[in-house]
């Protein structure tokens, strides 16, 4: 079966860069994968991407070496067995907040005996390769999203659920939930910060890669240097907004 090149990434303890896609566009996803992304992460959950686009966007990355990860609307196995159907490699799951919402978020990203994925990887053998079926369990990776107060009260038990591939911080739910208001740029209020560090601390312990959103280079840096696998920087659909209004103000700086 492929490798899976975050495993790679991670076994020589360096951090992951992902880039996210929030427009429902191949040749988006196909141009954010040679911008030289580890990884580029198809947003189900923010944006317009239905499973249709979702499919073509994961065949644009494949034409890289990047690794096709989705982040799914909700945890329903439905939508956890459809990505890694279409050939992602990494699933990310959204407002995990207990073992419970954990163990059934596994269970559905892993083949029986270990989980209950319905057998049926219609572009997984096309992606993975033949032997797909004897090593899915152990190289897709599904990742559980904590971004909230009772997640991070309940991240030891989330952890430490069997087969979970790697937790996500989300700085915007969890900012939120701890009663901060939307943070603005990077997670640098001292309260949003200290969640953060504890659910690392957690994951540190259970030998689980952490990742995180960062809306800066700097703050991601910082981030790799603080031990976190994977940081996800840059969204198209954010990106290109500030670079047109740039011209536009360039262009009529020039004229006036």
């Amino acid at each position: 079966m492929r490798e899976n090149g975050l495993q790679a990434i991670w076994e020589k303890g360096a951090t992951a860069l992902v880039g996210q896609c929030s427009i429902a566009s191949s040749l988006a996803a196909e141009t954010m994968a040679h911008a030289g992304y580890d990884a580029v992460l198809l947003d189900m959950q923010h944006s317009p991407i239905d499973y249709a686009a979702m499919l073509h966007m994961a065949q644009a990355v494949s034409t890289t070496d990047a690794v096709p990860m989705v982040r799914i609307p909700w945890n329903e196995p439905a939508y956890v067995m459809q990505a890694f159907d279409a050939g992602a490699y990494a699933v990310i799951c959204p407002m995990i907040n207990n073992r419970a919402d954990c163990a059934k978020f596994v269970g559905a990203s892993k083949y029986a005996p270990e989980g209950y994925r319905s057998f049926g990887p219609v572009r997984g053998f096309l992606y993975g390769g033949k032997d797909y079926a004897e090593r899915a369990n152990d190289t897709l990776i599904p990742i559980a999203m904590i971004e909230t107060e009772e997640a991070v009260q309940n991240a030891e038990e989330i952890v430490a659920t069997k087969g979970l591939g790697g937790i996500y911080i989300g700085p915007a739910d969890l900012s939120i939930s701890l009663g901060l208001g939307l943070p603005r740029g990077d997670a640098e209020h001292p309260r949003l910060m200290d969640a953060i560090m504890r659910v690392r601390d957690v994951c540190r312990k259970h030998g689980v890669p952490v990742g995180l959103y960062t809306a800066t280079a700097p703050f991601a840096r910082k981030m790799a240097g603080e031990g976190f696998a994977f940081a996800v920087l840059g969204i198209d659909l954010f990106m290109i907004g500030p670079a047109a209004a740039a011209l536009v103000a360039d262009f009529r700086g020039e004229k006036g």
